[in-house]
């Protein structure tokens, strides 16, 4: 089995306790699952991420932060 990326882990964790589900007591592959796809819905920004994202000349987590920020609004 390949190795499970932390990044995924950790939205796979973080969605599973948000619906009030234990980790260690879920069906985590379901949770690891869709935590891929909600990532892979991500992989494209939308037009109001690109704008703020294009805006923030600091740094790579800058921009990071930025688009996540516009994501979650």
């Amino acid at each position: 089995m390949a190795e499970v990326s932390e990044m995924i882990e950790r939205v796979a964790r973080a969605m599973a306790e948000n619906a009030g589900f234990a980790w260690e007591a879920c069906a985590q592959s379901q949770w690891r699952s869709d935590a891929r796809a909600g990532i892979m819905a991500m992989t494209e920004s939308t037009n109001e991420m690109h704008k703020a994202m294009c805006e923030c000349y600091d740094s790579p987590v800058c921009i990071w932060m930025t688009g996540i920020k516009h994501a979650l609004q």
